[in-house]
């Protein structure tokens, strides 16, 4: 017997359907393409917002592409406006400059011709001013000397105390007697042609000045001061211009702090020509030294 075979059931006939069934789902498709309807009309409104949102960026882009393009032309304009200004102004200083430049070396040469002329007339000057200096300086010397030949012949005698209504002459006698060491008839036999008191600012009787009449006579009163005859506070002293005078008691101040000092120096201010000068030494065993102060 041959292998069993497996018999399928009979199939049951549909069961038909019904309006109501229909009905269901025809509500169904409706309910289906009301919900596409809202939903295309949503897209669409979503579109529409959209595309004008769109619309809207696009115009703003566009507007300000606009702009920017007429910004970058007014900025080209104001830079071909302003590169044709700074090349102007280029050129101008181009001239100026070739003209300063021109003017300065034009002024150089004329102030180095001045700066010639000028020294050259300093040069001039300064010659003629030397020449004018040695002239002076010689007219100085010559009225200087002028000067000490008139008073040559005056001493002043200095430590005469003063009297009222004092005899000039008898004193002066009595100092070159006294003070001076000098004999009686050495001194009768002298000539005075005038003898004063000179006012002086200082204290103690004011000096007289004496002129002789004779050189010889004068030069007998003046070589006692050198022997040391004369006593503490009297002086005997040639009458020197001014100038020389204020030189002479300069020095005398010096030679009295040089006495005074840790050397003991013996000193002496002697007239030399139309100068005045300071002598210094130790001893008597030494010689004469000129000393500058």
């Amino acid at each position: 017997m041959s292998g069993s075979q497996e018999k399928t059931p009979p199939t049951s006939p549909s069961a038909p359907a019904t309006f109501a069934d229909i009905t269901i789902v025809i509500n169904k498709l409706d309910t289906m393409q009301k919900e596409n309807s809202s939903i295309k009309k949503q897209l669409n409104d979503i579109q529409k917002s959209f595309q004008t949102k769109i619309d809207t960026v696009e115009k703003k882009i566009s507007d300000l592409t606009d702009k920017t393009e007429l910004s970058i032309k007014d900025n080209k304009k104001e830079t071909k406006e302003i590169q044709s200004k700074i090349e102007a102004v280029e050129e101008a200083l181009t001239f100026q400059g070739n003209h300063l430049e021109a003017q300065t070396k034009e002024f150089k040469k004329q102030l180095k011709t001045q700066e010639t002329n000028f020294e050259k007339r300093l040069t001039a000057l300064e010659k003629k001013d030397a020449e004018l200096e040695k002239e002076l300086q010689k007219m100085y010397e010559k009225n200087l000397d002028m000067e000490r030949h008139v008073r040559k012949y005056n001493l002043l005698l200095y430590g005469i105390p003063e009297e009222n209504q004092e005899n000039i002459y008898k004193k002066v006698k009595f100092f070159l007697r006294d003070e001076a060491k000098l004999s009686e008839e050495h001194i009768d036999q002298m000539e005075f042609q005038n003898a004063h008191r000179l006012p002086t600012k200082g204290l103690g009787p004011k000096p007289i000045i004496v002129r002789f009449v004779r050189w010889a006579d004068r030069e007998a009163v003046y070589n006692q001061v050198f022997k040391g005859v004369l006593a503490k506070g009297k002086n005997i002293a040639t009458d020197l211009p001014p100038v020389l005078k204020a030189e002479r008691f300069r020095l005398q101040q010096e030679a009295y702090k040089l006495r005074k000092g840790v050397d003991k120096l013996k000193t002496r201010v002697v007239e030399k020509g139309n100068s005045v000068i300071l002598q210094t030494r130790k001893d008597n065993t030494e010689s004469w030294k000129i000393v500058n102060v």
